[in-house]
């Protein structure tokens, strides 16, 4: 489940321009802080606006009742909602690999006056989705995120541009720069002067604090705030794949 570095760059791309659309033939909200009882089901759409925010919409067929989530507790303006008032969404993609949301509270609307089918849209503020690996020791993490600003990168990337094997032109970069950080190696590379890839290795734990550890050293560097778009890790048995 943990994509490559260039797969982590073309997903990152895809949400910070609004061009993902990732189409679930199973979407389920699922009642917290157990999960087990669903609230609502159907197929839908999670999909990235232009301003790189993830959104969902669930089309659901109920013909002869109203969805469970319509009973829902709403708390009154200004109350904290129960645990038990939210859902989070379980989308599954035509792969049969399932993801995650965080806690929420929306809304089922029937989508005519029959209420034959009813649809529940919204913002998801990050997505997570698991698998597991074989053991092994080693550690890994990879981030993308867009370019915060101008960093000391010192390290250059050759390029060679060939035709019928013979090269025509070469292109030296700086737009890298690797370092032992809290006893992982890391890596920073620009890619297109818009994206900043980070990857770290480290034999042993790399706890899920350590993408927002770098993300806080870059916003003191740069003096802006610096957020992800993909988190891929690999630890012991398990893969995690996270986007915002």
């Amino acid at each position: 489940m943990v994509l490559g570095l260039d797969d982590n760059l073309n997903l990152g791309v895809e949400i910070a321009e609004g061009r993902l659309e990732l189409l679930c033939p199973r979407m389920r909200l699922l009642r917290c802080p157990n999960y087990l009882d669903v609230m609502f089901e159907g197929a839908g759409v999670i999909k990235a606006d232009s301003d790189g925010r993830l959104w969902y919409e669930v089309i659901g067929g109920y013909p002869a009742s109203v969805p469970r989530l319509c009973d829902l507790p709403r708390p009154q303006h200004g109350e904290r909602p129960e645990d038990s008032a939210h859902v989070i969404l379980a989308a599954e993609d035509g792969y049969g690999r399932e993801c995650r949301g965080t806690w929420m509270t929306p809304r089922a609307f029937p989508m005519s006056t029959h209420a034959r089918y009813w649809i529940v849209r919204g913002r998801v503020e990050e997505l997570i989705a698991f698998s597991k690996r074989p053991r092994a020791s080693l550690s890994e993490c990879r981030m993308v995120l867009r370019l915060p600003g101008i960093l000391p990168l010192d390290q250059p990337t050759r390029t060679v541009e060939t035709v019928d094997d013979e090269e025509r032109r070469v292109t030296v970069a700086r737009d890298r720069h690797a370092s032992e950080l809290v006893g992982a190696r890391v890596e920073f590379q620009e890619v297109d002067h818009k994206w900043l890839q980070i990857s770290a290795r480290k034999e042993g734990i790399l706890g899920p604090e350590w993408p927002g550890f770098i993300c806080q050293a870059l916003s003191v560097a740069t003096a802006k705030s610096s957020r992800p778009l993909v988190i891929s890790r690999s630890f012991a048995e398990g893969e995690q794949l996270k986007i915002f």
